[in-house]
C-alpha cells in the first residue's frame, strides 16, 4: 500500500508551509448559510444578531459580499429587504 500524502505534501512528498491561519478565518455559521444560499439559516441567525450583517470575516467581506460571490441571490434580496441600519455596509438604494 503507497504512503498516504496529506494536503500539504507535494508530489515529492515535501511538506509545504502552509499559510498562518488568522483567527477570524475559522467557519463561522452565518457565512456557511450565506455560502449555500440556506436563507432560513441566514435570518435565524440576523433575527437575534442583527449587527452581525456588518461582521466581516478573514477577506474582509461581510455577507452581502459573500452572498454576491457564491451568487446567492435569495440571501442578497433577504438581507436588502430587512430593516437594517445601512451605516456601513455595501448597499444602499438611491432615493
Amino acid at each position: 500500500m503507497p504512503p498516504m500524502s496529506s494536503p500539504d505534501d507535494d508530489e515529492q512528498g515535501n511538506i509545504r508551509a502552509r499559510a498562518p491561519i488568522e483567527e477570524d478565518s475559522k467557519p463561522n455559521p452565518l457565512f456557511m448559510a450565506t455560502e449555500k444560499g440556506i436563507v432560513k439559516i441566514v435570518k435565524e441567525i440576523l433575527k437575534f444578531r442583527l449587527q452581525l450583517v456588518e461582521y466581516k470575516n478573514h477577506l474582509k467581506q461581510n455577507i452581502l459580499h459573500v452572498a454576491i460571490k457564491h451568487r446567492q441571490k435569495k440571501i442578497f434580496d433577504q438581507v436588502k429587504m430587512m430593516k437594517i441600519p445601512m451605516t456601513r455596509t455595501c448597499i444602499r438604494t438611491a432615493g
